[in-house]
């Protein structure tokens, strides 16, 4: 399975940066595919960690991410796959300003529109908000709503990704990689 997952990754690459999307589209279809693969192969429950913009339901820019490894796993899981990202709003992060890039930038987020999950998440006061991982799930309680359909999740690593004016890039050469 690593030497799979070592050929995924470099065939990704392979792609010219004019196809950002369809490397993505990808290496999320892989890196879906491979996370199924070590679900069935291991059984139980299997903590996936990656960037919000790869482990999403949904996309939040169909345009360069347009169908998130989330979403593959979703649909092949379907409410057992479960989702708990990290995300903030406002605030000001270092991340790469474009796909391009080699060098993160100091950017600053403003609040995010209507009906993504950070303008609901800053509704919420923290000390209120916590979950279990061992028994989060998406499938309701009798006799309990169906869940909201997905809604955009901000891919913080990748902020650019909420489309300026919500996202300005404040420096460019001072900031550290290290």
């Amino acid at each position: 399975m690593i030497a799979t997952a070592i050929a995924q990754g470099f065939t990704a690459y392979a792609f010219p940066d004019e196809q950002f999307s369809e490397r993505m589209r990808y290496r999320d279809r892989a890196r879906g595919a491979d996370t199924a693969r070590w679900l069935r192969h291991e059984g139980g429950r299997v903590l996936l960690a990656s960037n919000n913009g790869h482990i999403a339901y949904t996309g939040d820019n169909p345009e360069e991410c347009p169908e998130p490894a989330g979403s593959f796993l979703c649909a092949r899981r379907g409410a057992d796959y479960v989702n708990i990202g990290l995300t903030f709003d406002p605030g000001t992060v270092n991340a790469l300003p474009d796909f391009t890039a080699q060098r993160p930038e100091s950017c600053t987020v403003a609040p995010a529109p209507a009906g993504h999950n950070e303008h609901t998440l800053d509704k919420v006061r923290h000390r209120d908000f916590s979950i279990d991982p061992r028994t989060a799930s998406r499938r309701p309680a009798p006799g309990s709503p169906r869940p909201a359909p997905p809604a955009p999740t901000a891919c913080t690593g990748r902020p650019t990704l909420r489309k300026p004016p919500s996202v300005v890039p404040t420096t460019s050469s001072s900031t550290s990689t290290g």
